[in-house]
């Protein structure tokens, strides 16, 4: 079972109180051996997880951690840059700080479009 099916595992069985400690350890060993994606995942993850949880500010920090790693390896006109700016812009929202939401999606719609009219399938879902 890899560390995503592990995840929704304890999702289903209800043990929230787990699942921070999961993800901390996971990513702990993924900065550990330098293993870039899998780490910018569990942030967002964990974003995602606090952002369930209406702890908005901690949700945020975790989104700014992992578009901070992809801009350190040069990510920024990714499909999955576009996302983390989608998450931390809901974070925003929640925060309700609504303009700066809208400035994160409009660079996030741009980067989707740029993909998009550039062909960049792999990039894209689906």
């Amino acid at each position: 079972m890899d560390l995503f099916e592990q995840l929704d595992a304890l999702y289903e069985a209800g043990w929230t109180d787990m699942i921070v400690p999961f993800l901390h350890a996971h990513l702990d060993e993924a900065r550990n051996t330098a293993n870039h994606p899998l780490a910018i995942a569990i942030l967002n993850e964990l974003g995602s997880f606090y952002q369930r949880m209406g702890a908005y500010d901690e949700a945020g920090g975790y989104y700014d951690n992992a578009i901070s790693e992809m801009d350190d390896l040069g990510l920024q006109n990714s499909y999955g840059y576009a996302v983390a700016l989608i998450n931390r812009a809901e974070a925003y929202r929640g925060l309700e700080y609504p303009d700066v939401a809208d400035s994160l999606l409009l660079v996030a719609e741009q980067i989707l479009a740029h993909l998009e009219a550039e062909g960049s399938e792999a990039n894209l879902p689906g």
